[in-house]
């Protein structure tokens, strides 16, 4: 029996995968699958190109390509890898990933749901149904030319795309926002974003799962609380959300449902205690930490400001909770050096 070996293959969009040295790259990647822009499987219909920008492969015909210096449109159905890779395909995706799209969007509806944060209905062109994963953002793109991220705050559900939007008065571009789809007919939407997303194929929840949110944040465990419930083996949901008074729970009674309806077990938090709130006030972390023994049983979702959720997941961590086995938009665009 031959012993094959495994090389990691590291993409500029920053995928990895494993190929074993008796398979080609192309064939790795589909067997795992990645989505490469692929024909033929024998070097005819060069689709598969790519630069090679780091390692040595091995082509169908018996020659040793090696890099540094990069080495431009090679065919990767016909590359065998010999030692570790990093290659760049063009329109490379992950496994469970789609394809970014810019879509125009119906405006259908804006509703104040408290003093600051408006809910808003998007509707997708006939035809055109808007892929994401729960969990992930998509931007709009207003006719100032410029991007802003919300979170999209429904599971994947036909052509409506919901969003919460916080207003503050020293938020100038907030309140941009608001104005556009308060005052305009339809806006263009760029999705999906985000690896904070329900696991595909790349992980697999834990039996315990942490929402873990502070005020708008709600949106994203929204979104994944609406797409587990339609799982018939599903996790226990455990939602865990802030804020500094009670109005910040401004979908408090749709929580409070779920929890009747035995979707998740819910716990509101509430900083300011001079506002009437005879609930819990203390520290997220002491609260879990108090309900759960075991925290390598868990999965956790964060959705916050980087302050929030670094000081959360420290505090977890510490007390058994496996970083591998946690999810949030804040690792990618505030990481820590």
């Amino acid at each position: 029996m031959t012993n094959t070996t495994n090389f990691k293959i590291t993409t500029t969009s920053s995928h990895t995968f494993f190929c074993k040295d008796d398979q080609t790259v192309l064939e790795a990647a589909l067997q795992q699958h990645c989505f490469v822009p692929n024909a033929c499987t024998n070097g005819v219909c060069e689709v598969c190109y790519g630069d090679l920008l780091a390692g040595t492969v091995r082509l169908k015909s018996g020659q040793t390509v090696s890099a540094p210096p990069t080495q431009h449109n090679l065919l990767y159905c016909i590359a065998t890898p010999l030692t570790d890779l990093t290659i760049g395909i063009k329109a490379f995706r992950g496994p469970g990933e789609f394809k970014l799209q810019t879509i125009a969007c119906q405006i259908e509806q804006v509703t104040q749901l408290n003093e600051d944060v408006f809910q808003v209905a998007l509707l997708a062109p006939a035809g055109k149904y808007p892929e994401f994963h729960a969990g992930q953002y998509l931007e709009l793109l207003p006719e100032d030319g410029n991007s802003y991220p919300f979170t999209i705050a429904c599971a994947p559900r036909g052509r409506t795309i919901e969003l919460h939007i916080q207003v503050h008065q020293e938020n100038q571009s907030a309140q941009y926002i608001i104005e556009q789809l308060q005052n305009r007919p339809s806006i263009r939407v760029k999705l999906p974003m985000g690896n904070c997303y329900l696991p595909i194929e790349r992980h697999t929840l834990k039996k315990d799962v942490l929402l873990i949110a502070a005020g708008t944040g709600f949106a994203q465990m929204k979104s994944l609380i609406e797409a587990l419930a339609e799982e018939t083996d599903r996790p226990t949901l455990h939602l865990f959300w802030v804020g500094k008074q009670p109005a910040d729970l401004y979908a408090t009674e749709l929580a409070q449902q779920w929890q009747e309806q035995g979707l998740i077990h819910y716990y509101p938090i509430v900083r300011d205690t001079n506002q009437g709130w005879d609930g819990y006030s203390g520290l997220i972390e002491d609260l879990i930490m108090e309900r759960f023994q075991n925290l390598s049983q868990c999965s956790a979702f964060f959705c916050g400001s980087p302050n929030f959720v670094y000081g959360i997941l420290d505090a977890l961590t510490d007390d058994g909770l496996n970083q591998r086995d946690c999810y949030s938009d804040v690792f990618d665009y505030a990481p820590r050096t």
